[in-house]
């Protein structure tokens, strides 16, 4: 993909989610903020990729070993993501999903609806983080995750 379709296709995708300025800057990157979310849409030329990813929260303090659990297992199978990773950016301490697609099998459609969807899977995470930093701790530490609840023995 060029730089040239990159741009465009952010351009359209931004005005469909009425953001009609929005553009990549010089570094290929496109920034949009929605409410407390910020979307970041960016081409990697030397792979051909466009890398998206959204922050959707900051980790609720003392929950991250449960905030963890929960964020693994919805992603096991991307069996809630459908395709789209999530992380705990350390520097940050902030919830990430993020998604990378192939540029050559993009077109508008495609990529608006992968936005849409991570879109989507974030708010809804993000409404989980919240609720989740309104409960009371555990008295108890989270036992963390065996590999026998993973692997069939």
């Amino acid at each position: 993909m060029l730089k040239s379709e990159y741009a465009s296709l952010v351009r359209e995708i931004a005005k469909r989610l009425d953001f009609n300025d929005a553009a990549p800057n010089e570094e290929n990157l496109c920034v949009l903020s929605f409410d407390e979310m910020y979307l970041s849409i960016r081409f990697i030329e030397s792979s051909d990729m466009i890398s998206l990813y959204v922050n959707i929260a900051d980790v609720p303090e003392g929950k991250k070993a449960q905030l963890c659990e929960r964020l693994l297992d919805a992603q096991c199978f991307f069996r809630e993501t459908a395709g789209a990773t999530f992380s705990i950016c350390p520097e940050l301490n902030t919830v990430l999903l993020h998604l990378n697609l192939y540029a050559v099998a993009v077109n508008v459609e495609t990529f608006y609806n992968a936005v849409q969807h991570l879109l989507h899977t974030a708010e809804k995470f993000r409404l989980e983080i919240e609720q989740l930093a309104q409960e009371p701790a555990h008295s108890e530490p989270v036992s963390g995750l065996e590999m026998h609840h993973l692997i069939p023995v």
